[in-house]
């Protein structure tokens, strides 16, 4: 089952870890348009009515088995079908854990990207 990840799940994320524990095969990276980033110490994506919003993702084939661990860690969010455009211009269809709760205190990630924010190197897309 293909998982997009934005968050601590990203290679450069503190909790990559869970993906190479459960034999996550990474897919490629890319995009999720309609969705916006926030934060406060962690990453929330958001729906957004704006399509020129986007997240960028990792993609990875999860084995179906592992999917109720993903969703364990990911308790609060929910995991919604969406469509990914690839670096290499392939669109495919992954769930994301979307947040649907409260995001008093969280900030905008503008760029929409979470390890370019954590590093520092956050640049908007005109």
């Amino acid at each position: 089952m293909l998982v997009a990840v934005y968050g601590t799940l990203r290679k450069k994320g503190g909790a990559h870890v869970m993906l190479r524990l459960i034999n996550a095969r990474f897919v490629g990276r890319g995009r999720v348009k309609g969705y916006k980033l926030f934060a406060s110490r962690i990453p929330f994506a958001v729906k957004s009515d704006d399509p020129k919003d986007s997240v960028v993702v990792e993609v990875y084939d999860v084995p179906d088995a592992k999917i109720p661990l993903l969703d364990y860690y990911e308790s609060g969010y929910e995991r919604t079908k969406v469509n990914v455009e690839l670096e290499n211009s392939e669109t495919v269809s992954a769930w994301i854990y979307e947040w649907k709760g409260c995001l008093d205190g969280c900030e905008q990630i503008a760029c929409g990207d979470w390890v370019e924010h954590i590093r520092g190197r956050c640049r908007c897309r005109s």
